[in-house]
């Protein structure tokens, strides 16, 4: 009986023990770091991995960041190769043949965005391949062969004048305009050679220019070139405001008559077309040397180069064995002879 009782006894001693022991085993593990829901992570592992996660998620937010203003860079890196969308015309370096690509930023760091403004003389009227042969394509040939990495955007406009060229300026219509390293402006001739014309019209028809209405003519002459004067300082103002960078030059105008021979009738005056057309060009010119001189802008003096040169640079013709023909704009020849006065000035001050 005692001998039962202590059996008893005894087993129920190595329960409890048992029992003890298991509970100190749970403890142990909960110690240990291990979950007993079976995840195999505990609370405090769980709140490190949430901190890894923010912290990825933080990292790749500035990785998205970085790649925004890198891009950012490359689009203005690259300003010289995209199309603007602005309708005007294009011509330079094809990046696309370049053999070293790994550097292809840093050139372009170093291109020179060449943004040509003016009338039908910069848009290369009358040419054939106006795209390849017009002065301002010329020019930018000859930098890129002399080591000068140079892109050409055109906005010539047929017929412009000085007032539409400034209302393009303010109207934002130039879209390279605040990239552009170098400007060139060439305008004024059609606001001021139409007297040339009526000239032409009134000699050819057999008529004889009364001197009051000779008068009448050098009057508004003078109106046009005062009023051309004001648009093109404004102009050169204007360009300054959107850009205070760029080198601005500015192309005299050259006689488009000098070799037609023709003389014009007016009452008590002597006149030929060639003379009273190169008295207004060069009235033309001193302004434009004036406001340049004043606007620290450089000139291109196409006057000059057409005059020292004995071919005939221009469409127009007069005489025996020639077919008339009165149109003032330059031809193949002229525009080469333009395009290198035009390069040469760049290559001066870049």
């Amino acid at each position: 009986m005692i001998y039962r009782r202590r059996l008893i006894e005894l087993c129920m001693l190595c329960v409890v023990l048992c029992g003890m022991w298991m509970m100190a085993g749970c403890g142990a593990n909960d110690k240990n770091g291990y979950d007993a829901s079976g995840s195999g992570q505990t609370a405090a592992q769980e709140q490190a991995a949430e901190k890894t996660d923010s912290q990825q998620t933080e990292d790749h937010g500035s990785e998205k960041a970085d790649l925004g203003t890198e891009t950012k860079k490359d689009d203005v890196a690259e300003a010289a190769n995209i199309d603007d969308g602005s309708g005007n015309e294009l011509s330079g370096v094809d990046d696309k043949n370049s053999d070293d690509s790994s550097n292809q930023t840093e050139k372009d760091d170093r291109t020179m965005i060449y943004v040509a403004l003016g009338d039908s003389l910069t848009k290369g009227y009358g040419l054939a391949d106006a795209e390849k042969n017009r002065f301002s394509a010329v020019a930018a040939r000859k930098l890129n062969a002399a080591g000068i990495k140079c892109t050409e955007r055109n906005y010539g406009v047929n017929g412009l004048t000085s007032g539409e060229l400034l209302d393009m300026i303010n109207g934002g219509e130039i879209g390279m305009l605040d990239y552009a390293d170098v400007i060139t402006v060439d305008i004024g001739a059609n606001d001021v050679l139409y007297a040339s014309d009526n000239l032409i019209y009134t000699n050819l028809a057999g008529n004889v220019l009364s001197a009051d209405d000779y008068a009448a003519v050098c009057a508004d002459e003078e109106r046009s070139l005062a009023l051309c004067r004001e648009n093109t300082e404004a102009i050169i103002k204007a360009l300054r405001e959107k850009n205070d960078h760029a080198k601005i030059i500015m192309f005299t105008i050259y006689n488009p008559y000098r070799n037609v021979d023709l003389d014009l009738a007016v009452e008590g005056e002597t006149l030929t077309l060639a003379g009273f057309t190169d008295d207004l060009v060069k009235r033309l010119n001193e302004n434009i040397n004036d406001i340049a001189k004043a606007q620290g802008c450089v000139v291109g003096d196409w006057y000059t180069a057409f005059e020292i040169n004995p071919n005939n640079l221009v469409n127009a013709a007069y005489g025996e064995g020639v077919t008339t023909n009165f149109d003032i704009h330059p031809n193949k020849d002229g525009h080469a002879v333009m395009g290198e006065v035009c390069y040469q000035t760049i290559k001066n001050i870049s």
